[in-house]
């Protein structure tokens, strides 16, 4: 049979499409209108490429397959390799990790964004969980046997980003926070205490803008003070485990000084770490139950960039030196850090006018 499709057994029609110079392919169908609409696509394929696909690696792949094959080959290789691995994980014991690569559509991903803003979570987060899968279509189309291979990714209709987020933190507010963050702070009977590094760690993060990440990985060798011991810089090493850090020098001012000298007091290994032994979710959770304590339970340690921006901002009046400070590549991306309250706007445009600026 050169071309068609014949009647084997019930629900059963055998398709063979064949052209010359072209593998052929074949293809067993349920009922004619299934099979006429499979000869349909095979010959408008054979139009456009000249040739046939062999989808045989795409109709016996499943996703979680997929998936593991460009964990292990792909992204070790990447920063934040950690987070893309969580990701990938998840899809892989996810249902949708059982499909094979040739029965997923637009629709099961469409079904599973629409489940997912009804749990409540962030578009970002949603966006973010269905990158590994994109890239993971993109990289498969590239090898032998893949190369028919859509992406269903790019069909997808991803919920809209919130608008940035604002924080803001008084004087007052600080204190209490600050306060909080000591070590015997809110302590009851029988709880281990806390780590002595929050409070510098939260204090170092007020006066520089920097990640938390970035600030877990200073090591003493990178902090460097001027000949004046007032004002100095940390260089800032990229991290592949931590997705945002990129190699910097971030300005030390005054009062960020005062907190390293005062951690760095007494003997230290040039080597060491300024903040030894801290994960992500130490710091994390000691930060939330500290804000909580302060009467900010909706503080997180992040917003801590965010009130940083705001004040180094109110003094650093060039954008591409405020830059510096905070480490992102366009003013776009700073300016959704800086959030000054309009009433304190009013209130500084009154100061200058008086000042004759």
């Amino acid at each position: 049979m050169p071309f068609g499709a014949r009647w084997r057994k019930p629900n059963a029609i055998e398709c063979a499409f064949r052209r010359k110079g072209s593998q052929a392919a074949y293809a067993t169908k349920s009922d004619w209108p299934a099979a006429a609409e499979w000869l349909a696509e095979k010959e408008r394929e054979f139009q456009e490429r000249g040739r046939l696909v062999d989808r045989r690696s795409i109709e016996k792949t499943t996703l979680a397959e997929a998936l593991q094959d460009y964990l292990d080959e792909e992204t070790p290789q990447k920063r934040g390799a950690a987070q893309e691995k969580q990701r990938i994980n998840y899809w892989i014991a996810h249902p949708l990790g059982k499909f094979y690569l040739s029965n997923l559509t637009v629709y099961d991903f469409q079904k599973w964004i629409k489940s997912r803003v009804a749990d409540g979570a962030a578009p970002t987060t949603i966006t973010n969980s269905l990158s590994p899968i994109s890239k993971t279509f993109q990289w498969l189309a590239t090898r032998p046997g893949f190369e028919g291979l859509g992406n269903p990714i790019r069909g997808v209709s991803r919920p809209r980003a919130n608008e940035g987020r604002e924080a803001h933190l008084t004087s007052d507010e600080e204190v209490r926070l600050l306060a909080a963050c000591e070590p015997g702070a809110g302590e009851g009977k029988g709880r281990r205490p806390r780590s002595p590094w929050l409070r510098p760690i939260v204090e170092l993060a007020l006066r520089t803008a920097m990640r938390q990440g970035e600030l877990r990985q200073i090591k003493w060798k990178d902090v460097h003070f001027a000949p004046d011991k007032e004002t100095g810089w940390i260089d800032v090493r990229e991290a592949k485990a931590q997705a945002g850090t990129k190699p910097r020098s971030v300005p030390l001012v005054p009062a960020a000084v005062a907190v390293l000298n005062k951690i760095g007091e007494g003997p230290r290994p040039i080597s060491g770490g300024v903040f030894p032994a801290l994960t992500k979710d130490q710091v994390t959770s000691a930060f939330a139950s500290a804000a909580a304590r302060a009467g900010r339970p909706d503080l997180t340690f992040h917003d801590l960039r965010h009130v940083a921006t705001t004040r180094l901002a109110e003094v650093i009046e060039s954008p591409l030196e405020l830059m510096k400070f905070t480490g992102h590549d366009n003013y776009a991306s700073v300016a959704r850090y800086y959030n000054p309250k309009a009433g304190d706007l009013a209130k500084r445009y009154v100061a200058r006018v008086a000042g004759g600026r």
